[in-house]
């Protein structure tokens, strides 16, 4: 699934948001500083790519835990 609007941008912060348990402002913060403020869309797929990765790495570290 490619993320091309950004319907798709907001969907996948808020799934990151929930996962890694961060606002959404934050996430918003760092999409801006790694993208630029006139960024379109796809440009955004790397870096959400990138926090998706870390939450399921995250979220697989803390299920040794349980």
């Amino acid at each position: 699934m490619a993320i091309t609007s950004w319907m798709d941008v907001h969907l996948a912060v808020r799934l990151i948001s929930d996962e890694l348990m961060m606002p959404t402002t934050e996430i918003y913060a760092y999409l801006v500083d790694v993208s630029g403020h006139n960024a379109p869309a796809e440009q955004m797929i790397g870096v959400l790519t990138i926090m998706v990765m870390f939450a399921i790495l995250r979220m697989g570290s803390s299920l040794r835990y349980i």
